[in-house]
């Protein structure tokens, strides 16, 4: 076997370690197209680095796409693999997880330079993967996952149960709840329950484009705090993605930027029962915000062509065709994968995302797929 396909196999093996399958003629696809998400990507090129012994350049590859045969080629210029001391060998069962911490737990390397020892989650060294330490409490781990967030953009911890009362007692713990101006739930506690209910998009199905919380309604939100009460569904599927946009604006092509920065965005919300309290017709929003502590993008995207919508978008004074353009390539732009994050969910993940150095927004539900999120949304007291 040529060192070309044994780099190839050792990737598809360790990928398939974490279930995914990956067909030959896929090799030379985006791996996050795939449904393989930045979390378990880690993971495989970590195994991949103590399975040859070498070091990969995460940065380079993570500059572009990741594919299998990217990440082949790599592999097959440092040389025929081994194991290193302590791995488990390809096809060998993986110990017992020990208590609150899944059998998926990426490795703690990270493609990128960790922060106060946490792997970054993009290569653009926004998000912090949490440990939940032996021992912890909620009320100690509260403060390191919002000051993680804070730093990074977002911070992730997996293995944890949280009841209802449990999660807003998280949430209420954390900073003040918003002002709630939505026609659901409240800022402690909202069930973003894939409602099969007809005219549900927030609380629907459907996608979700990258947007930032509280723009429609002008409120402030500063975190997002998510817990994945109940989840399953395929991959690719009801996942939440998390960009970051400070990242993405500073090296925006200069086309886009001055879009942003010199016209502005007016907005129509279709979805009323959800948006109770906005105007009825299209009315202008700020395209940037700044509330002291960090200057941010204050937009949305537009929703995909052919589904439902809770909001369209629009560039004001430009033609229709000019504008669609605008947001597919600004909405491209910022799925790339040195900005992009995407959170595949498991039971009992916690993902609390700073509002003001991120959008999210998240793929569809597929039509058999469960997803119960718990979310709050928390105003800071002072700049931090």
């Amino acid at each position: 076997m040529s060192a070309d396909a044994r780099a190839r196999a050792a990737v598809t093996e360790e990928l398939a370690r974490l279930g995914f399958d990956v067909p030959e003629a896929a090799y030379g696809q985006d791996l996050i197209g795939l449904g393989v998400n930045s979390v378990a990507l880690v993971q495989v090129l970590s195994a991949l680095e103590d399975r040859y012994d070498a070091d990969l350049d995460m940065d380079g590859l993570f500059a572009a796409p990741l594919t299998v045969e990217r990440i082949a080629a790599q592999l097959a210029a440092v040389g025929p693999p081994g194991t290193a001391p302590g791995a488990p060998a390809p096809g060998a069962s993986e110990p017992a997880a020990p208590p609150h911490v899944p059998r998926h737990e990426p490795n703690v390397r990270s493609p990128v330079s960790d922060t106060a020892g946490y792997p970054h989650l993009t290569a653009s060294g926004m998000g912090a993967l949490l440990p939940w330490e032996p021992g912890d409490t909620l009320e100690a781990a509260g403060p390191r996952i919002r000051r993680a967030a804070m730093d990074s953009g977002c911070a992730l911890m997996r293995g944890l149960t949280l009841d209802e009362e449990q999660f807003k007692l998280l949430v209420r713990s954390l900073g003040t709840t918003v002002d709630h101006r939505f026609g659901e739930g409240q800022a402690d506690l909202l069930k973003l329950n894939a409602s099969r209910e007809e005219g549900k998009v927030v609380t629907g199905r459907g996608p979700l484009p990258l947007h930032t919380d509280g723009l429609l309604v002008g409120e402030r939100v500063d975190l997002i705090i998510l817990y994945a009460a109940e989840f399953s569904d395929a991959p690719g599927s009801g996942e939440t993605f998390v960009c970051d946009q400070l990242a993405a604006w500073r090296e925006m092509p200069e086309a886009l930027r001055r879009v942003i920065e010199e016209r502005e965005l007016e907005y129509l919300v279709t979805e009323r029962g959800y948006f109770p309290t906005v105007p009825e017709s299209w009315y202008t929003i700020p395209t940037t915000r700044d509330y002291g502590r960090v200057r941010s993008l204050n937009l949305t995207t537009a929703f995909p062509p052919g589904v439902l919508r809770s909001w369209d978008v629009r560039v004001k004074g430009m033609d229709g065709a000019a504008s669609e353009r605008f947001f597919a390539e600004l909405d491209a732009f910022l799925h790339a994968p040195r900005y992009a994050y995407t959170h595949r969910w498991e039971v009992g993940d916690l993902l609390v995302i700073d509002n003001q150095r991120t959008l999210h927004g998240r793929t569809a539900i597929s039509p058999g797929g469960t997803r119960v999120l718990y979310r709050g949304q928390l105003t800071l007291a002072q700049p931090a």
